[in-house]
């Protein structure tokens, strides 16, 4: 019977590492990208998150550095950091969005005033009340002059107070737009304003007359706009039945 000669040194039998040998442990190194995503997570929920860049770089350079570490065969750490670094920027990003949302929609929706017919309401300097509105096919002016519209005339009868300081006038061509139910707006006829143009009409005063606005045949008025011909902020809405 043959037997293998016991092991006496030189070189080894193949499958056994030579004679003193061992594998050195390198201990794993934490991951820059996951550093980078938790210090600009934190950043992010401070007043630099307003920038939107930190966020976004946070969030990022986190999921990149997750990829890292786990293709690393565990040379990398730092996966709760990355973690962080994604839930903070996340949550960052989620308050901006909800705050743009918010900010717009405000935006979107006009300030100011809403009343019915017969109900006063204020726009900048001025309280205003539409007393009634009429569908008339013909005008006669101030100075006894029939006019005739394209269409048919929409007569408002108006009441409008000055509660600023000074004495102006209350320009009814700038302050009343007519709007319809197909969302369609009308101006005023300049030519058949009355009082509204030529009067000045000093604080505390109050001035009553009618504006006519000429729309289509069929016309239904949903609302009318009035706004302070000198700021144009705040518009008073009158809503119509």
């Amino acid at each position: 019977m043959n037997q293998q000669p016991p092991y006496n040194g030189g070189t080894p039998p193949t499958g056994y590492p030579p004679e003193g040998y061992y594998q050195p442990v390198t201990p794993a190194e934490t991951s820059g990208l996951a550093t980078v995503s938790l210090v600009v997570g934190i950043a992010s929920v401070t007043p630099l998150g307003l920038l939107v860049f930190p966020p976004i770089v946070g969030a990022v350079t986190g999921v990149l550095a997750l990829v890292r570490i786990r293709g690393s065969a565990g040379h990398l750490k730092g996966t709760t950091m990355a973690l962080w670094g994604i839930v903070l920027s996340g949550f960052s990003l989620f308050v901006l969005v909800v705050a743009g949302v918010f900010v717009l929609s405000a935006e979107s929706e006009p300030a100011g005033q809403t009343v019915a017919v017969g109900e006063a309401g204020s726009t900048g300097d001025w309280e205003v009340t539409v007393v009634d509105i009429q569908t008339r096919t013909s005008y006669t002016d101030e100075f006894d002059l029939t006019e005739y519209p394209q269409g048919e005339f929409q007569v408002i009868q108006m009441e409008v107070s000055n509660q600023g300081t000074e004495a102006t006038v209350f320009d009814a061509s700038e302050a009343v737009t007519l709007h319809d139910s197909e969302g369609n707006a009308h101006s005023v006829d300049f030519t058949l304003l009355g009082d509204f143009v030529y009067t000045d009409i000093n604080p505390g005063n109050s001035l009553s007359g009618e504006v006519v606005v000429d729309v289509p045949e069929g016309t239904e008025v949903s609302e009318l706009e009035v706004v302070d011909p000198s700021t144009l902020d705040d518009p008073l809405t009158v809503t119509v039945n």
